[in-house]
């Protein structure tokens, strides 16, 4: 991921969210994303993902996490976002 997440957390109830999905986001899992605006990715880890820190210009500081995502059906395409705009996570079988 390039640049910082345009919402970061500090609130133990978000951290723990967001490390509960980190958990579900294994490399190499095969996983269909529900994203919060309804949308849907479905593809391959490329590496799980890890929590970080980051600082706003205006000195705010909080975690989030992004991961990037092959898609399924077009494994040249990746797809980056950031974990807090993940729903939920569901496995999918082998290809």
């Amino acid at each position: 991921m390039i640049g910082v997440p345009p919402h970061l957390y500090a609130r133990r109830s978000d951290i723990d969210r967001l490390a509960a999905l980190i958990m579900q986001l294994p490399q190499e899992a095969r996983v269909e994303l529900q994203l919060l605006d309804g949308s849907v990715l479905r593809g391959t880890v490329s590496m799980q993902p890890s929590m970080q820190v980051f600082r706003h210009a205006d000195g705010t500081s909080g975690s989030n996490a992004g991961v990037r995502l092959d898609d399924r059906l077009h494994p040249e395409q990746a797809h980056y976002l950031w974990i807090d705009r993940i729903a939920s996570v569901t496995r999918l079988g082998r290809a």
